[in-house]
């Protein structure tokens, strides 16, 4: 085996192998039927029944090729067999076909475990989602069952102002399920970004704007130089990126503190920051924020 540049892990009884398996996890066990103290078969039942161990494929070396042995081995969860007198090139050809299957559970070991963690993202994702659209929707029918009231007189301006908050909280949910459908995107490799020269201070006026109505005391400080270049962004994108991040600010503001959005030409990028003064973030959690 040396010879076929195979590294080989030998051991001279099954207690021996055993212990030899658990440390180096070979891809391959050649395994001998008969063994003192204990045999292939026990050792091979042992193999089979430890869950980190168990998709390590046997083959197990066998005296006579006799019915027993093989339903023996196979019973015991040998992946195959092989009498010991076989010639040496069929034995080279099991272990081959031996290590192609460890490679394929591996690739479904490793397939699996990334299903099971996209799996897992959309179940959060969709809660947070689920969540973060039940207060927006909320206010919509709250506020659309006070238009409909004849009871409560409300003044034209008052409709307006109704009428812009619902337009802000549906614009809130419109972006929720954009982000949800990018991360789909994302996940089936079909992500694109469509790129056209934007104005930033505009883009920002416009959703500070559309914040306004539901800030209450909050205030609002945006600071841009007059100079500011145009930038090539994906317009529905980026808003969607200003948007998180200025609702995430209002949710956590102090009432009569202000928020500042403020933009800096860095010559090779901009720099766009967003400023509240909430409680901020716990200092062993800054690292986990893009998790």
């Amino acid at each position: 085996l040396e010879k076929h540049k195979y590294d080989v892990i030998g051991a001279f009884s099954g207690e021996e192998g055993i212990e030899a398996v658990k440390k180096h996890l070979p891809n391959c066990i050649l395994l001998d039927r008969n063994m003192p103290t204990m045999d292939g078969i026990e050792v091979c039942h042992i193999l089979k029944a430890n869950d980190e161990l168990r998709h390590i494929p046997i083959i197990l070396l066998t005296g006579a090729d006799t019915n027993r042995d093989v339903v023996d081995g196979l019973s015991a969860g040998a992946d195959d067999f092989v009498v010991k007198s076989t010639d040496r090139d069929i034995l080279l050809v099991r272990i081959k076909a031996a290590l192609r299957i460890a490679e394929f559970h591996k690739e479904l070991k490793e397939k699996n475990e990334n299903l099971r963690k996209l799996n897992k993202l959309k179940d959060d994702i969709v809660s947070m989602v689920s969540h973060e659209i039940n207060n927006p929707l909320t206010i919509i029918i709250g506020f659309a069952t006070a238009l409909h009231s004849d009871e409560l007189g409300l003044t034209t301006e008052q409709k307006e102002k109704y009428l812009m908050t619902i337009e802000s909280e549906g614009r809130r949910i419109a972006s929720l399920i954009a982000d949800y459908l990018d991360l789909t995107k994302i996940e089936a490799g079909v992500f694109e970004m469509r790129l056209a020269d934007e104005n930033i201070p505009k883009m920002v006026d416009r959703i500070v704007e559309s914040f306004k109505v539901t800030a209450g005391g909050t205030l609002f400080e945006v600071k841009f130089p007059p100079d500011f270049p145009e930038v090539k962004v994906d317009r529905g994108k980026i808003e969607r990126v200003l948007m998180n991040l200025i609702s995430n600010a209002l949710k956590y503001a102090i009432s009569g503190k202000k928020i500042t959005i403020e933009g800096a030409d860095k010559g090779d990028h901009i720099v766009i920051a967003v400023q509240d003064y909430g409680c901020g973030i716990k200092k062993e959690e800054l690292e986990k924020i893009f998790e």
